[in-house]
């Protein structure tokens, strides 16, 4: 859940979930599922964070473009980063 987000508007096309970073939390808990089948589990990932006091953000997409560019220019490790 630290190492990723989702976009706020989840795209209802699955075009756009799948050349975009819809699904994206749950693609990586659940890599073998479907992406077509991946919607299906939101009720689920949301009750399960509220349950153990994870926040689950969805960010909007441009931020979720910027975050990603951001991330690729860091040439340091982030200071709250154990090894």
């Amino acid at each position: 859940m630290d190492t990723t987000r989702d976009v706020a508007n989840k795209a209802e096309s699955f075009f756009l979930v799948a050349t975009t970073f819809g699904h994206h939390t749950l693609h990586h808990l659940f890599p073998t599922v479907d992406h077509s089948k991946l919607h299906f589990l939101y009720p689920v990932l949301e009750e399960t964070c509220k349950e153990f006091g994870v926040e689950y953000k969805p960010l909007p997409q441009w931020n979720m473009f910027l975050g990603m560019h951001q991330q690729l220019m860091r040439t340091q490790p982030k200071a709250n980063f154990l090894l």
